[in-house]
């Protein structure tokens, strides 16, 4: 019975490239993602939702949703993360952490 298992083979470059969140995301990106330049040539993406009221957040590993503040305008949590945009610097938190910062808004050439 072992001997048959061991011709089990597995291409494990396409088991990983299934399974990867990273590679070249930015081609999967809507058109009206908006980037974020930041210090250490980092950037990251995020696309608005529901009005303004919320966020969701594209980094070269993960995406997730952040919420709109209640009680301030321009930033997004979800209790864990917390995303502060400003003209001047832009930061993202993860768990009081700095992810990103120095970041701002890349303006677009189109329009």
């Amino acid at each position: 019975m072992l001997s048959s298992c061991s011709t089990l083979s597995l291409d494990t470059d396409k088991i990983s490239e299934a399974l990867t969140w990273g590679g070249d995301k930015n081609n999967s990106l809507p058109k009206n993602a908006v980037t974020f330049e930041c210090a250490k040539s980092q950037a990251f993406f995020i696309q608005y939702l529901d009005e303004k009221n919320a966020v969701w957040v594209v980094l070269k590993n993960r995406e997730f949703r952040l919420n709109k503040s209640p009680d301030q305008t321009n930033t997004f949590t979800n209790g864990d993360t917390l995303l502060e945009i400003n003209p001047d610097n832009t930061i993202l938190k993860i768990q009081e952490q700095v992810l990103y910062d120095l970041c701002k808004e890349k303006k677009s050439l189109e329009g």
